[in-house]
């Protein structure tokens, strides 16, 4: 009889401990799918903040890609140290794809700045001046840009047409061709529509911080 007894509580405890694994493996398992939630999330919303008009269409289906790629890899890990390192390896490489002005444009846009807009600025050189790229729009390029020359960056806040620009430092021209026009008499000359006018201030309040915080030329 003794044996007997013995033998149940064996029986139950074992069911016990299988019980309290299960539950402990289950919970383990709801954390995981939770963080590659919040992972495949982090992806997503880091190319919702980009802007497709300031890739080639290859490099923007690399980014889509990618996305796709990181998504699907995060989605099988089983580890969260493996969906954080997949979450920041994929967040890098889609950061890292290069926007599509190729370097005989930039050289072009340095060139015609210094002649046309930075001629009264001593010695201003093509390697004074960056910019930040913001999209091509009725074959103007639309940029943002900076003469180390001319001292420091202004934090200006412009309002055109009842959008607001905010730090917009030294002014977002369209160049094309040797032209360079500011927002409004773009605008006011048909180069550009009030849609346009939204996205390039869309784009400009995203990506300020990359501005004001790396200062290097993104293309």
């Amino acid at each position: 009889m003794l044996k007997k007894v013995w033998g149940l509580g064996i029986i139950f405890f074992s069911m016990f401990l299988l019980t309290v694994s299960s539950a402990c493996n289950s919970a383990e398992k709801i954390e995981l799918a939770e963080h590659k939630a919040a992972a495949v999330s982090v992806l997503e919303e880091n190319v919702n903040d980009k802007h497709s008009i300031v890739y080639s269409a290859d490099n923007w289906d690399l980014i889509l890609e990618l996305l796709k790629d990181g998504k699907r890899l995060i989605n099988r890990a089983s580890k969260r140290i493996r969906v954080d390192f997949l979450r920041l390896y994929y967040v890098e490489q889609i950061n890292n794809v290069p926007r599509k002005l190729n370097d005989e444009t930039v050289t072009q846009i340095k060139e015609d700045a210094v002649r046309l807009i930075y001629l009264d600025i001593c010695l201003t050189t093509e390697e004074d001046i960056v910019f930040f790229y913001y999209g091509t729009y009725n074959d103007y390029i639309v940029v943002m840009m900076h003469n180390w020359k001319a001292g420091y960056f202004r934090q200006v806040t412009e309002d055109i047409l009842g959008i607001i620009y905010p730090n917009t430092g030294q002014h977002i021209r369209l160049w094309k061709k040797g032209e360079f026009h500011r927002l409004s008499p773009a605008y006011e000359q048909g180069l550009l529509t009030m849609a346009d006018l939204e996205e390039i201030a869309n784009i400009h309040e995203k990506e300020w911080d990359d501005i004001f915080t790396n200062w290097k030329v993104m293309f």
